[in-house]
């Protein structure tokens, strides 16, 4: 397929989760299934209040633990919100007149 002038990577914009305040300050009251924010475990990086959701784990197929997976594993009900994000994301890309299957392999496959 022709070079449109995109990089070569994924554009996980779409799995980008903002962190509760308050789990970060250990005050939060609800639990990782009430929260409408991430409360990601140490080992998952944070970066200006975000974590990157592991599109494995959406799936239901992450089997990374020995190192463990180095993306957020978030509960069912922000895998719902996810996935209604990357649907919002594909249709905004159909519409800026790139083919949807271009954008399809630019965001799952890493390239076009």
């Amino acid at each position: 397929m022709a070079n449109m002038n995109m990089p070569n990577m994924k554009d996980s914009r779409w799995l980008q989760l903002e962190v509760c305040r308050e789990a970060q300050r250990s005050k939060c009251t609800r639990n990782d299934e009430e929260c409408k924010f991430a409360h990601p475990p140490p080992h998952v990086e944070i970066q200006n209040g975000r974590v990157t959701a592991c599109y494995d784990a959406i799936k239901g197929r992450c089997s990374r633990e020995n190192p463990p997976c180095k993306y957020y594993h978030p509960p069912q009900h922000l895998k719902d919100q996810l996935l209604v994000n990357g649907r919002n994301h594909l249709a905004m890309k159909v519409g800026s007149g790139i083919p949807c299957a271009v954008w399809f392999m630019i965001c799952f496959n890493g390239s076009a």
